[in-house]
């Protein structure tokens, strides 16, 4: 989503310890509305309806972003305060 908006993307966090990895990177553009954050890693969830697929992805990258993450032990998060704030994106990872 902070991808295809056009927003500047920025690292936002990371930690480096035993435990693991976490590394996050958040934008200023749009954000994400509360009832919407909660699908976003639903497969074809697209939380703006009026886009296409010319105008939008298809709905499936976030979905395999995570799986490929949980795959690994770790997990992805989003979050945003709402429209207009941007959204922040996180990845965590345990240590091998």
């Amino acid at each position: 989503m902070a991808l295809r908006c056009g927003a500047p993307i920025y690292a936002a966090d990371h930690l480096l310890d035993a435990a693991g990895v976490r590394f996050a990177v958040a934008d200023d553009g749009a954000g994400i509305e509360p009832d919407a954050l909660a699908h976003v890693f639903e497969r074809f969830y697209r939380a703006d309806t009026a886009r296409d697929r010319g105008h939008g992805g298809s709905g499936v990258g976030l979905t395999i972003s995570r799986a490929i993450v949980r795959a690994h032990g770790g997990e992805l998060t989003a979050s945003s305060a709402g429209p207009g704030t941007g959204a922040t994106f996180t990845l965590t990872l345990p240590a091998a």
